[in-house]
C-alpha cells in the first residue's frame, strides 16, 4: 500500500466519519467527504451506514484498514467495491448468508444480523480471521464445527438460540483459542460445557443466557487456563449467580476472576459492574462514555466489547450512559461521546475521544497499562 494515501469521497455529503490513528497515538477525526489526505503510516477506520456503501467502490484496493457499518442490506453489500487489504470489518443489519462480502486477509470480522444462518461460513474467506464474531438467532451448533481446523483463531463470539454446545468439542481442538463468548436462550446446557475441556490456551469465557449457579459446576475442569469468567442473562430480572455459589467457587479455583453482570446491562458483549464498584477493583477502570442518541456510540458499542474481552484479566469494564449519570460525565469531564477513560484509582491513564478501529483502541490500551507498574 502506498503512503500517503489520498482518498476521494463524493463532495455532495459525507458518507461517513473517517477516524485516524497515528503510529505515536495521536488521533484526529474528519467528515469522509471530497478529497482526503492520510499521513503514512496513519491507520484509517470508516465509520458509516450500509446506504453510503456504494460510495466505497470506487476507493482502490488497501484504502481503510477498518470499516464499520450500520442498517446493512443485501442490497447495500452487492454495490460494495473491493475491500482488499482491509484489516477489519463490522457489519450491523438484515443482510443474509449470500450478500456477505468475501474479504481474504481480515484480522478480524463482526457480522450482527439476524437473517444469517450456518450457511455464512461457506461464504468466509478461507483461513479465516483471527477474532470471529457472528450474533444472529438462527445459528446452530454447525457453525462451530465449522471451527475445527482453523488453528489461527484466537477469538470467538457466537450468539445464536439453537445452539446447544455439541460443537464446543471442535473449539477446545483450536490450539490458539483465547477468548470464547457464547450467547445462546437456553438450548445451551451445562453438560455441554465440558466439551471445552481441554481446550489448551482458553483464558477468558463469558456466557450469555439463562444461566443459574448449575454452570459453575462446569468451571473448575477448565482452570487452568481459564482465567477470567463472567455469567449474565440480560434479559432476566435478576442476577443469575448467588453470592454463595460464586464465593465457593472462588475457594475451589484460587486466582479465577468471576464476574456476574447484573440483568438489564446492554451486553455487546461486556458491560463492567457500576463504576464505583470498577474503581474498586484492583484491575484499572475501563470506562465507555456514551449516550443513546449518538449515532457513532451505536457502532463502538460492539467495538468497544470485543476488545475489553481481550483485556478481561487486567481491566474491570464498564459503560457510562452521560444522560443517565451526567454528574458522572461531568466529574471526569467528558466533553464528547464516545469517549474511552482508563482509570487506576483517582490517575487517568488514558483519555480516548471519538470512536476509533478495533487494533488502534486496542493498541492504545496496550500501551496505557504498560505505565502502570
Amino acid at each position: 500500500m502506498a503512503d500517503p494515501r489520498r482518498l476521494t469521497f463524493p463532495t455532495d455529503r459525507p458518507v461517513g466519519t473517517l477516524y485516524l490513528d497515528s503510529p505515536t497515538g495521536e488521533q484526529e477525526e474528519t467528515p469522509a467527504r471530497g478529497v482526503v489526505e492520510i499521513p503514512a503510516g496513519w491507520r484509517v477506520t470508516l465509520d458509516t451506514d450500509g446506504e453510503h456503501l456504494a460510495a466505497l467502490a470506487a476507493l482502490p484496493p488497501g484504502s481503510l484498514d477498518e470499516l464499520v457499518a450500520g442498517e446493512v442490506t443485501d442490497e447495500h453489500l452487492a454495490a460494495l467495491g473491493d475491500l482488499r487489504g482491509l484489516g477489519s470489518l463490522m457489519l450491523f443489519g438484515t443482510f443474509t448468508d449470500w450478500a456477505v462480502p468475501v474479504v481474504p486477509g481480515l484480522e478480524a470480522l463482526a457480522l450482527y444480523s439476524e437473517g444469517l444462518t450456518d450457511a455464512v461460513m461457506a461464504r468466509l474467506a478461507r483461513p479465516l480471521p483471527a477474532e470471529l464474531t457472528l450474533a444472529a438467532g438462527l445459528l446452530t451448533d454447525d457453525t462451530l464445527l465449522a471451527l475445527a481446523g482453523e488453528d489461527q483463531i484466537v477469538a470467538v463470539n457466537v450468539s445464536g438460540d439453537r445452539i446447544s454446545g455439541r460443537g464446543l468439542a471442535a473449539l477446545a481442538t483450536l490450539p490458539r483459542l483465547d477468548r470464547l463468548v457464547l450467547g445462546t436462550s437456553g438450548a445451551l446446557t451445562v453438560a455441554a460445557l465440558d466439551g471445552l475441556v481441554g481446550a489448551p490456551a482458553l483464558r477468558i469465557l463469558y456466557l450469555i443466557g439463562p444461566w443459574d449457579d448449575a454452570v459453575l459446576e462446569a468451571i473448575p475442569p477448565l482452570v487452568p487456563p481459564l482465567r477470567h469468567l463472567t455469567v449474565t442473562d440480560p434479559d432476566g430480572d435478576r442476577s443469575p449467580l448467588s453470592p454463595a455459589a460464586v464465593a465457593r467457587l472462588r475457594e475451589r479455583c484460587p486466582g479465577l476472576i468471576v464476574e456476574e453482570l447484573m440483568p438489564g446491562a446492554e451486553l455487546d458483549p461486556v458491560v463492567g459492574a457500576d463504576l464505583a464498584g470498577a474503581l474498586g477493583d484492583p484491575r484499572p477502570a475501563l470506562v465507555y462514555f456514551h449516550a443513546p442518541w449518538c449515532h457513532p456510540c451505536r457502532q463502538y458499542g460492539p467495538v468497544f466489547g470485543q476488545v475489553a474481552v481481550a483485556f478481561a484479566d487486567r481491566v474491570s469494564p464498564v459503560h457510562v450512559d452521560v444522560e443517565d449519570e451526567p454528574e458522572v460525565a461531568d466529574r471526569y469531564a467528558i466533553r464528547s461521546v464516545p469517549t474511552v477513560l482508563l482509570l487506576d484509582g483517582d490517575r487517568e491513564l488514558l483519555r480516548l475521544p471519538g470512536a476509533h478501529g478495533r487494533a488502534a483502541l486496542h493498541d492504545r490500551i496496550t500501551e496505557a497499562l504498560t505505565a502502570v507498574p
